[in-house]
């Protein structure tokens, strides 16, 4: 899917340094277990590792993990975590002593734990609303393939009847995460579990 965006760039405190000319290239969202992107940008913008990519207000963007300078072209070609990718890349784990992390209450504030507990905070914000959706006694899976903190929370969010919506606030200069209604799609924010996305000579438009 191809459409035109404002891609903007931050640096890793997440203040606003300039939107892309142009990019082009690919987030994937959980598309068939891939969770980072690969940007192709003009050259000399600034952008380096550890910088923040991404749309206001959605859910495609991630953090720079790596560069590739080729000498013959005009652009660079940036790659790393979707912000789906770095919440997976961090583990769930049980407190010392315990088999498992079980969680009661409201999921919003489940969220908010959850980013303190894998010290995400410096990147990520749970809504401090309240979302009407409720666990009781949630344990966490403890299998290996699902203590990745997306796969965990989408899975918490899942037994309340919810899903997890990401996106990304300049306002607050972090990703927002929130506990919405299963099948909200359309709630002024892209949903990458609608649809896959791509970016092709995004512009400001």
């Amino acid at each position: 899917m191809g459409c035109d965006v404002r891609l903007f760039w931050a640096d890793r405190y997440g203040r606003e340094r300039g939107i892309y000319e142009f990019a082009e290239g690919q987030f994937f969202v959980q598309v068939e277990g891939e969770d980072d992107f690969s940007l192709d940008i003009p050259k000399g913008t600034g952008t380096a590792q550890g910088c923040y990519v991404m749309m206001e207000d959605s859910e495609f963007g991630g953090i720079v993990d790596s560069l590739t300078v080729d000498t013959s072209k005009d652009t660079v070609t940036i790659g790393g975590r979707t912000w789906h990718g770095v919440l997976e890349s961090a583990l769930v784990v049980p407190d010392k002593g315990k088999d498992y992390l079980e969680a009661s209450g409201e999921c919003n504030a489940i969220l908010a734990m959850l980013v303190a507990r894998l010290n995400l905070g410096y990147i990520f914000k749970a809504s401090a609303a309240d979302s009407g959706f409720r666990v009781s006694g949630h344990r966490f899976s403890r299998l290996g393939s699902e203590m990745g903190g997306w796969t965990a929370m989408r899975k918490m969010l899942l037994s309340a009847g919810a899903k997890l919506q990401i996106r990304y606030s300049g306002a607050d200069r972090r990703v927002i995460l929130s506990a919405v209604p299963r099948g909200n799609y359309v709630d002024n924010y892209m949903d990458g579990e609608s649809h896959a996305f791509s970016i092709t000579k995004g512009r400001p438009v």
